[in-house]
């Protein structure tokens, strides 16, 4: 029997917060369709001090490696349906850690000021995520020097996506030129 895994944030992820299944499928595959190859249902509100929102993604989808600097700011990543992998990086795009998530309900709080960044292995994911503090675009995420060239969109983005699936631990994730 598997553990039931907690969070230690106020958002816990509770099944029923997920939309049935026809739901799922529509915004599944109008994230295989959008551009970033991902969408999601923001569940708070504008000013909320705990943000949580369902990602459906797609395989070849690219999130940009970032950070987030605020005090206080806690992000925990959980894997509702699909697998993922997470990677932890270093100031000069050296993958420090990486994490397989294959089994649904498992989760990681990634440290503040952690860069970090995640791919889809299976062909279609979905995670929820909560974090803490108040969403302001300028101060949400910061993005270290190597990774602000990086392209979250089309044919670039899935290279990207790509080129990342083939690293290991201790390697550098991207080549960039200063």
């Amino acid at each position: 029997m598997q553990k039931e895994l907690v969070s230690t944030l106020k958002g816990n992820y509770q099944p029923d917060l997920l939309p049935n299944e026809e739901t799922i499928k529509q915004y599944l595959a109008e994230a295989q369709k959008a551009v970033r190859l991902r969408t999601c249902i923001n569940l708070h509100k504008e000013g909320d001090e705990l943000n949580r929102t369902f990602n459906f993604l797609s395989r070849n989808t690219f999130m940009k490696p970032h950070k987030h600097d605020e005090e206080g700011m806690i992000e925990e990543i959980r894997l509702v349906r699909g697998k993922i992998r997470i990677y932890y990086f270093d100031k000069n795009a050296k993958i420090e850690r990486t994490i397989l998530m294959d089994k649904p309900g498992e989760f990681v709080h990634v440290p503040n000021k952690k860069i970090h960044t995640y791919s889809v292995i299976s062909d279609t994911a979905i995670t929820y995520e909560t974090m803490t503090g108040i969403y302001a675009k300028d101060t949400w995420k910061k993005f270290p020097e190597w990774a602000k060239y990086l392209n979250e969109e089309g044919i670039r983005g899935e290279k990207h996506s790509e080129e990342l699936k083939e690293k290991e631990k201790g390697q550098t994730a991207f080549r960039y030129e200063k």
